[in-house]
């Protein structure tokens, strides 16, 4: 019984949307942050080393300590100084 005004409300709500908001169709204007952009830049040698060595490290600094936050820490750490983020 407590649960039966907060099912009316979302059952209300559905009727609402499904009558009201959903009945024609939403028009888009075309603006500059929606335009795709078909030139795609190439990843770096040196993102893709540096991430793979952040993985090893981060993998052998959990097995070593048992602990997955040193772990995730040390990957952190080294993708940070690396500057792949």
């Amino acid at each position: 019984m407590a649960m039966l005004l907060p099912a009316a409300g979302m059952i209300f709500g559905l009727v609402t949307a499904i009558l009201f908001s959903y009945r024609k169709p939403r028009e888009y204007k075309e603006t500059e942050m929606t335009h795709v952009d078909t030139n795609t830049d190439h990843i770096k040698k040196k993102n893709i080393l540096f991430a793979v060595a952040g993985i090893v490290f981060a993998l052998s600094a959990q097995l070593t300590t048992g602990s997955m936050i040193v772990g995730g820490l040390a990957g952190f750490i080294a993708f940070t100084f690396g500057g792949v983020i």
